[in-house]
């Protein structure tokens, strides 16, 4: 099966594919993507479309069509996976992905620095941890037993 498909344009045919995003409760189409484009290009419109920073933005579910894993963001399109299920012959291939990101406007920033917070704070664990060692008590296979009830009197070594 073809990994991309043509579409006559202006200039003569060019390969393009339709990719699905699903974005939470969000789906969206980017269409006619040119099939020389890489992961990063698709990163970017999704980014457009959700308001989530690129650096933050995940595509999940773009497998390559040459061994099935997951496609870097320097993976051209015409190297994915793509499927026509469902759709018309008219329509080019498309593939099918999950977006992950979220927001600026929802991400936790980080808490405030505070002088007071700092002075209560005590980092004594590494101290603690050196000056005691709990004690290690071994036990043979038979003590083992033994204490798990697994073997029950009379002893039979």
């Amino acid at each position: 099966r073809p990994s991309m498909g043509t579409v006559d344009g202006a200039d003569g045919p060019c390969a393009v594919i339709d990719i699905e995003c699903k974005w939470g409760a969000t789906r969206f189409w980017i269409l006619a993507c040119d099939a020389s484009l890489t992961i990063a290009d698709v990163k970017l419109v999704a980014a457009e479309e959700t308001c989530v920073p690129v650096d933050r933005v995940k595509l999940v579910g773009l497998k390559l069509a040459s061994n099935g894993r997951a496609a870097g963001d320097e993976a051209l399109l015409a190297d994915l996976r793509t499927s026509t299920r469902g759709r018309e012959d008219a329509h080019p291939p498309f593939a099918s992905c999950i977006v992950m990101g979220t927001p600026d406007a929802l991400a936790l920033a980080p808490p405030p620095f505070s002088a007071e917070l700092d002075d209560l704070v005590v980092d004594d664990l590494d101290d603690a941890a050196a000056e005691q060692t709990p004690p290690v008590e071994l036990m043979s296979n038979f003590e083992w037993r033994l204490r798990r009830g697994r073997i029950h009197p009379p002893y039979h070594d």
